[in-house]
């Protein structure tokens, strides 16, 4: 395992050929995440989940993403928990998730090992990267959650 990697950027990309594991980095205090990769358009980062852990749902107003799963096992949990779409879909591996922007969604760690995964995610222009946690969302009396676990926003359209 690499001990200290700085974020790349175009700059300091190189050939652009990486090793995700070589992102990884465990806690037993709590789930991390690594920044790979960033520019104007795209984010890349390693979620590392101990067995228990979880990314907390949350969601991304104008952003889209994509997992990867490197290793281990657990639960993609998509959209609020609160609705009756929340679903709890068991991931490994090799699979891929795609989330599209507006959706409630978290990722847990129910295996015996470690489980990690890279998170690619789209950034609207003027918009940025925004992560909103469901919980901070309903102490703050909203925005509301749809029913179907998505951020319900006027005049936000969904790609």
């Amino acid at each position: 395992m690499v001990q200290s990697r700085e974020r790349l950027t175009p700059a300091t990309l190189g050939a652009g050929v990486i090793q995700p594991k070589d992102w990884s980095r465990y806690s037993s205090e709590k789930a991390t995440v690594v920044p790979v990769y960033g520019d104007d358009d795209l984010g890349i980062v390693i979620w590392n989940l101990e067995p228990g852990q979880e990314n907390e749902c949350h969601l991304h107003p104008a952003c889209a993403h994509a997992f990867v799963i490197l290793e281990g096992q657990g639960h993609y949990l998509q959209h609020d928990p609160e609705t009756a779409k929340y679903a709890e879909n068991a991931v490994k591996q090799g699979d891929l998730v795609l989330i599209p922007r507006q959706t409630v969604h978290g990722m847990r760690n129910t295996g015996t090992s470690n489980l990690a995964y890279c998170a690619v995610t789209t950034n609207q222009e003027g918009i940025g990267y925004q992560r909103i946690l469901l919980a901070d969302v309903r102490a703050a009396g909203g925005p509301p959650i749809d029913p179907h676990g998505e951020l319900a926003l006027a005049n936000s359209p969904r790609h």
